[in-house]
């Protein structure tokens, strides 16, 4: 419902004759004629729209878990009413089984996933990214440039992550000032 809705919806009802409405004697007939009247008005103003989920289903999740997570909800409702301490155990435990239960559906569902399947390092990695290989870095500033090409930006990644451990080791070294190359240093370090 938005301002111009209601708008309309206004409109239409100080538009319409109610005279029709008023010209029979039986109060039953008479509300219901204001009933579709004002309801014809209402959903020409406001129609339903149908939405679908986006999700996709999660193939781990059995209808037993289903069940499991309905009965869950209810029971949370009626926790929240009750005022029994044991019946708040009940249900925490009843959450925890349930989280354990979902663990290991979805552990059990995708290692037979990756048993089953003829390249296994390529499902391993579709399950690990979700199937998203898409990438999603349009820019990346670079030694204060700007640069949008994707293999200028993996290179970037590449040598900035190869040179990590070659830097950490020369900043050990000059930190601790002790000359690696001699044997008689290192026993007494340690």
């Amino acid at each position: 419902m938005d301002n111009n809705s209601i708008r309309k919806f206004i409109d239409l009802l100080s538009y319409e004759n109610w005279d029709d409405v008023f010209q029979e004697n039986n109060v039953n007939i008479i509300f219901n004629n204001f009933c579709n009247t004002y309801l014809r008005i209402f959903y020409a103003s406001f129609p339903t729209k149908k939405i679908q989920e986006s999700h996709k289903p999660k193939p781990w999740l059995t209808n037993g878990i289903r069940i499991s997570c309905a009965k869950k909800r209810k029971l949370y409702v009626t926790y929240t009413n009750s005022n029994d301490p044991n019946y708040k155990v009940y249900y925490e435990k009843y959450c925890r089984v349930l989280s354990t239960v979902i663990v290991v559906a979805n552990k059990v569902y995708f290692e037979e996933l990756i048993l089953k399947s003829t390249n296994k390092s390529k499902t391993t990695w579709n399950i690990t990214n979700n199937g998203n290989t898409t990438n999603n870095i349009a820019t990346m500033n670079i030694n204060k440039n700007s640069i949008s090409n994707p293999l200028a930006i993996a290179n970037a990644f590449n040598t900035y992550f190869s040179s990590v451990a070659g830097n950490l080791i020369k900043n050990s070294f000059a930190k601790n000032s002790i000359n690696r190359d001699d044997p008689l240093t290192l026993k007494e370090e340690f």
